[in-house]
C-alpha cells in the first residue's frame, strides 16, 4: 500500500542516506522496518508494564522502602557519573 506522510527535511535526509548505505532502492524498506521496531519496542515495554502491575504487593512495605531508597540514590548521582 502507498501511503504518503510529511517529515522534516532532515530525518528525509538521514532516512534517505542510510537507505543508500544499506543497499536500498528508496527508503520505503527502512521505514517499514523503523515502523516493525516501534511496534515490537512498544509491546515489549507495555507487557512489562503488564508484568510489572501483576507484582504489586509481592514485596513487603521494608523492601517496597528499601527499592525507592535505592532508586532514588542511583537517579540522585546519575548526573555526576556522566562524562
Amino acid at each position: 500500500m502507498r501511503v504518503t506522510i510529511d517529515i522534516p527535511d532532515n530525518l528525509r535526509a538521514a532516512v534517505v542516506s542510510l537507505s543508500a548505505r544499506r543497499g536500498y532502492r528508496g527508503y520505503g524498506r527502512l521505514v517499514i522496518e523503523a515502523i516493525e521496531h516501534y511496534l515490537a519496542e512498544l509491546e515489549r515495554r507495555d507487557g512489562g508494564i503488564e508484568r510489572l502491575m501483576a507484582m504489586q504487593g509481592s514485596w513487603s512495605e521494608a523492601e517496597a522502602g528499601d527499592v525507592r531508597s535505592r532508586v532514588a540514590e542511583v537517579r540522585a548521582n546519575y548526573r555526576r557519573m556522566k562524562p
